[in-house]
């Protein structure tokens, strides 16, 4: 894929999804929408109990406001270490102002690298975002 493309493709989403940030919010924040994503992640998470040993490192790509943290700590339990990471700095923010005990910074999945380890990658939404970068 032409880089050049994919790079200005990844700008034009991160304006739109910063532009709906509050909205985006503010849906997830729905009694239905919470129920509805609870019953999926809960049931799923506690059929998978070994997923989240105690005092794992828990990375979410494209968190948000950190969704993910929640449904781990309702599921499984809070005894782990929590970063995460969205390019939409509205996001980021209100993640931030939630969970002030977490690690949530601003960063593009495209671009991401690290050195750090990490026992689990939770992905609660976002590949559908980035699927030509994945080409």
């Amino acid at each position: 894929m032409n880089t050049s493309y994919a790079n200005t493709k990844v700008e034009k989403q991160k304006e739109h999804f910063e532009a709906i940030s509050q909205d985006y919010y503010e849906a997830t924040q729905h009694p239905n929408c919470i129920e509805f994503n609870r019953l999926i992640w809960d049931y799923f998470l506690k059929s998978h109990p070994q997923l989240l040993p105690k005092k794992t490192k828990v990375l979410e790509p494209m968190c948000g406001h950190g969704i993910a943290k929640g449904y781990l700590e309702e599921s499984l339990h809070s005894d782990f270490h929590y970063a995460g990471f969205d390019y939409s700095e509205p996001l980021v923010i209100i993640g931030k102002q939630r969970m002030p005990d977490s690690y949530i910074f601003l960063q593009d999945v495209t671009t991401f690298e690290t050195q750090d380890q990490y026992g689990l990658v939770f992905l609660a939404g976002g590949l559908h975002h980035v699927y030509e970068q994945t080409q």
